[in-house]
């Protein structure tokens, strides 16, 4: 015979769950996202750096990569680390030595 389990509890435990499915596929979706905003953030830098000063499509350009680049920011991620070489840099989580960028 199964004990009955007080109904407060019961509603604590499956807040609990849903609080913690929550926090999970925040998680999966911030990394989803991320995924899905680095090409895009690539190809406006490339266009940005690639275009001509003052132009519109460069102007463009240069505000859809900044735009990314809050983005990518909040979600926690760093573009190089100090010291690195500049052809090298790329995102990452961000660590102590990091290169923040954005807003």
């Amino acid at each position: 015979m199964r004990a009955a389990v007080p109904a407060g509890l019961v509603l604590r435990s499956a807040a609990f769950a849903a609080g913690l499915l929550a926090s999970l596929q925040s998680g999966a979706q911030a990394q989803e996202t991320a995924e899905a905003m680095l090409p895009v953030w690539r190809e406006a830098n490339a266009a940005c750096l690639a275009g001509q000063a003052g132009a519109a499509e460069n102007r463009a350009a240069c505000a859809r990569r900044d735009h990314f680049t809050n983005r990518l920011s909040r979600l926690g991620l760093c573009y190089g680390k100090q010291g690195q070489a500049a052809a090298d840099p790329d995102w990452h989580a961000c660590e102590a030595d990091s290169n923040r960028l954005g807003r």
